[in-house]
């Protein structure tokens, strides 16, 4: 899939907040000081408890489901216990989960377990960090869509708790400029200099519904010049973070960012 805009915004699914008393919702333990040592290399903290789904599609033989949860952020994956033989699961299951520089996102996909075969994807949520207020316990409902280009089964709502403990301090990494060089370049041959951070993809569509992830790396393009970023492993919001200095000719008027799948070579989101 090609032509598609790649823009630091995602889709935002509608939210209904909910009174419950939060009080008696299970919470993960708390680690003050160690939340305060990663704020300082840019590591932030989120802390999320699944709640309950309602309204799953039945997967199984039996009008039945056997759903779990895996949450992700920026690569760091986690997943609750099974619940057999229901569409209304209650987990009340707390986690405190790291979130890296870059990372912008909470992924939460509910999947029915399949022991002899692939898990059945059921329905996915993605919860934007910046709505998130720091500090602040939310709980939400938040309606499950589908992941992959070609469509699935979602159905239902998942609740959530939310708290976006603490943010990372910014530790974005900018490209080192050799200003004397960029000077020289400009008057021998009219090149200019573009200084481009490629910090991370969000919500990236899968080639095959059964993966829960992408291996993918992003690349930067001004005319013949390339420059590509490290490879992120199982992750549809891969951070990056990687400086690229990129040769700017006269004739060039686009720098452009590709993400690839590195498996296939898909091209599978573009940005002018």
């Amino acid at each position: 899939v090609t032509g598609r805009v790649l823009i630091r915004t995602l889709v935002r699914p509608l939210t209904v907040s909910v009174q419950l008393d939060i009080s008696k919702i299970p919470r993960a333990p708390r680690d003050v000081n160690k939340a305060v040592r990663n704020q300082e290399r840019g590591v932030g903290l989120l802390e999320v408890t699944v709640i309950s789904a309602e309204r799953l599609p039945a997967v199984d033989r039996g009008g039945s489901s056997d759903p779990f949860v895996e949450l992700l952020v920026g690569g760091n994956k986690q997943k609750t216990k099974t619940i057999k033989k229901t569409l209304s699961p209650e987990w009340n299951e707390p986690f405190s989960i790291e979130v890296p520089a870059g990372a912008s996102s909470l992924e939460c996909s509910v999947y029915d377990e399949n022991f002899a075969q692939f898990n059945t994807f059921m329905g996915t949520v993605v919860v934007c960090l910046d709505q998130l207020e720091v500090g602040k316990d939310t709980v939400q409902v938040f309606p499950l869509g589908n992941r992959s280009l070609a469509g699935s089964i979602a159905s239902g709502n998942l609740r959530l708790l939310l708290n976006y403990f603490a943010q990372g301090k910014d530790t974005l990494r900018y490209p080192e400029v050799d200003m004397g060089d960029v000077r020289q370049k400009a008057a021998e041959s009219g090149a200019g200099s573009c200084t481009v951070t490629i910090v991370a993809a969000m919500d990236l569509p899968v080639s095959d519904p059964k993966n829960s992830g992408l291996t993918c790396y992003a690349e930067a393009r001004a005319n013949d010049y390339k420059a590509a970023t490290s490879v992120v492993e199982g992750s549809r919001q891969p951070v990056f973070n990687a400086p690229v200095l990129l040769e700017i000719t006269p004739d060039c008027q686009v720098v452009e960012i590709v993400v690839f799948e590195k498996a296939s070579a898909l091209n599978i989101r573009r940005g002018d």
